[in-house]
This record gives C-alpha cells, sequence and structure tokens, in this order.
C-alpha cells in the first residue's frame, strides 16, 4: 500500500495554493487557533467534521486533504452544490436535507 500524505502537508498545501494563512482558515472554519495551529504541525489529525470544514474552506477534495492519492479539486457537481447550500435559508436547507436523505433511501 503506498503511503498517504499527512494530513498537515496537505492543509499546509491548501493553505498556499489559496494563499490564506491559518488565521484566515480559522475565521472560515471556526476553528480555534490552537486546534488549527495543531493540525498544520501535525501533532493532532481533525475529525470528520473539521476535516470536511477545512475542505470546504480551502476549496478542495476532503479525500485529498486526508492525503489520498486523488485531485486536489473539488468535483464540478460538489462545488455547485456547496455554492447553493451556503445560500439557502434553514427552512431550505432542511427541506433539501429531507429530499437527499429520501434519495439515498431509494438507492439502497
Amino acid at each position: 500500500m503506498a503511503n498517504k500524505v499527512s494530513c498537515a502537508s496537505r492543509i499546509s498545501a491548501g493553505l498556499s495554493v489559496r494563499n490564506m494563512t491559518q488565521a484566515d482558515l480559522c475565521r472560515k472554519t471556526g476553528i480555534p487557533k490552537s486546534a488549527m495551529s495543531q493540525y498544520v504541525n501535525g501533532g493532532l489529525v481533525p475529525r470528520q467534521d473539521r476535516t470536511f470544514l477545512i475542505a470546504a474552506a480551502l476549496d478542495v477534495n476532503e479525500a485529498w486533504l486526508m492525503g489520498f492519492d486523488v485531485p486536489m479539486e473539488r468535483s464540478e457537481a460538489k462545488q455547485a452544490l456547496l455554492k447553493y447550500i451556503d445560500s439557502l435559508s434553514d427552512d431550505q436547507a432542511s427541506f433539501c436535507l429531507r429530499v437527499l436523505k429520501a434519495a439515498l433511501e431509494e438507492k439502497k
């Protein structure tokens, strides 16, 4: 099995590519500076929920951020979906969530 790149390396690379600082990333994600510093320095690996927040803020693929050998960029469909999600009201988001859950249940 090929070695994965560390999440810390990928966060640093994402920051560089997006021309962002750790402080910028903390503001966009709501993650405390102390935790972000641990993630960037490799002292801690972010939990799944924080991995998602970081990937969304950096606009990178979550699997890439976790160190897997996949393209850095998100798929176009996911990018478009995330842009729509950000503009939804709470009621609209709840409705969409119910529809998505129902669609996934039908798929099973």
